[in-house]
């Protein structure tokens, strides 16, 4: 098979895996023992449930960000300068908790005048969109055409006035680093992440403070002093039409989300203490770094 040619033709095969479900099926752990000698995960989360299904011989890498691209910016802010600016990225769909983002950003929006909800949620894959059809959270309401248009409908259906809504389209990476140096606070209420999530980190690297959930890909990244962490978290369980079990990831709690949004936007000082941290330690984390590691680890592994 196409294992045998592999093991034939190379003295180590090592795997490096990112996934978001807590549950492998016996056939690809079997082939993971049997044609790999070494796995290296994206993130702790996932290392550790390689090991809980039978597959030792594994490690964690991160991964690492473009920091030459990704840190601070001296200029100051522009048009925006005197709205509150939330941002939200990541591709539209239930794992991202985008509709956690809509339902909390509904609860500022009615509170404050001045806040205004930028969103980068661009998704090419319609079947991953389809999944917020399961939220529980907010009514889905999508029409096909103009993605900017179908946004637009999202968000009013769900109470929120698209006039305090910034829809981006696609655009260059490079770009993005502009777009953050335009927003207040970056919310990121992910319900899992199998890698660190490279939006929520290159946000951070640019000096700018992150709400972020506590679990999975996040928990290598985030700290005390860093960001600010959702921890109220419950079991979040996505079935298919017969009742059966397809994803068991992590609920940020809708309330915590909100009261740390608002804190927040009460402590404007205070954020950039946070932001500061996060640019100094997310410079750690360079592909330089990563990729030392990962010859750290093969060379050890041939000891």
């Amino acid at each position: 098979g196409l294992g045998d040619v592999y093991k034939r033709q190379a003295p180590k095969i090592v795997g490096y895996t990112f996934f978001e479900s807590p549950y492998l099926t016996p056939e690809n752990v079997a082939w993971a023992n049997e044609y790999y000698d070494l796995f290296v995960a994206g993130s702790t989360w996932c290392r550790d449930v390689l090991r809980e299904h039978g597959i030792q011989n594994t490690d964690t890498i991160i991964q690492g960000i473009d920091t030459a691209l990704f840190h601070p910016l001296d200029n100051e802010r522009g048009d925006l300068r005197d709205r509150f600016v939330i941002f939200s990225g990541g591709k539209l769909e239930l794992r991202k908790g985008q509709d956690l983002v809509i339902r909390a950003f509904k609860v500022l929006q009615d509170r404050h005048k001045d806040v205004v909800l930028m969103n980068a949620w661009y998704n090419l894959w319609d079947d991953s969109t389809m999944t917020m059809r399961f939220s529980p959270y907010i009514q889905f309401n999508m029409p096909p055409g103009d993605y900017v248009q179908a946004i637009e409908a999202l968000v009013h259906a769900n109470g929120i006035d698209p006039r305090r809504v910034i829809t981006l389209t696609p655009r260059p990476h490079a770009e993005m680093v502009e777009v953050y140096q335009n927003t207040d606070c970056g919310l990121f209420p992910n319900r899992c992440e199998g890698g660190t999530n490279l939006v929520l980190m290159e946000y951070m690297a640019c000096g700018k403070p992150a709400i972020a959930s506590f679990t999975s890909g996040h928990r290598d990244v985030l700290s005390d002093v860093n960001a600010i962490s959702i921890r109220s978290l419950k079991p979040f369980t996505v079935k298919d039409q017969y009742g059966n079990i397809l994803q068991r990831w992590d609920d940020p709690d809708l309330e915590e989300v909100v009261e740390k949004l608002e804190w927040a936007y009460q402590h404007r000082d205070a954020l950039k203490d946070i932001g500061r941290q996060a640019a100094v330690d997310m410079a750690q984390n360079t592909w330089d770094r990563a990729a030392r590691e990962f010859l750290r680890l093969i060379f050890h592994e041939s000891q």
